[in-house]
């Protein structure tokens, strides 16, 4: 078991950079899970820079956890608000062209106040 913890130690540790990065980290969370199970699993495990103990590499992965949930819940209101805003400019696009059959009816097709909204008269393009 020791050398399977060895070889998923390196595998995670010598294969990744330990740095942030606004590039994902993207190793084998499987992989990751099984590190931290041996790490609990070993009874005398103290590593010698506290910062790597299990009390922080939980906390850690707690906040991991926290921040992909509010990130899946921001991808889930942005998801929102574009489907609220294509709605509401498909209801404007609607609404312009019923203003423009209002003038129709109101001044006629062939009208000054129809080449006002920058629309052809209907005059013009039989021309």
């Amino acid at each position: 078991m020791y050398s399977k913890f060895l070889h998923l130690t390196n595998l995670i540790f010598h294969t990744t950079a330990i740095s942030f990065s606004a590039k994902r980290d993207n190793p084998s969370r499987s992989t990751r899970f099984q590190l931290i199970v041996f790490c609990q699993n070993l009874s005398d495990y103290k590593p010698a820079n506290p910062a790597y103990g299990l009390d922080k590499v939980g906390a850690a992965q707690s906040a991991m956890q926290s921040a992909q949930q509010a990130e899946v819940n921001a991808q889930n209101a942005l998801d929102s608000a574009r489907d609220a805003a294509n709605q509401a400019e498909w209801a404007f696009h609607n609404a312009m062209l019923g203003v423009k059959e209002q003038v129709v009816a109101q001044y006629g097709d062939d009208s000054d106040a129809l080449q006002s909204l920058g629309l052809t008269p209907a005059l013009s393009l039989s021309k």
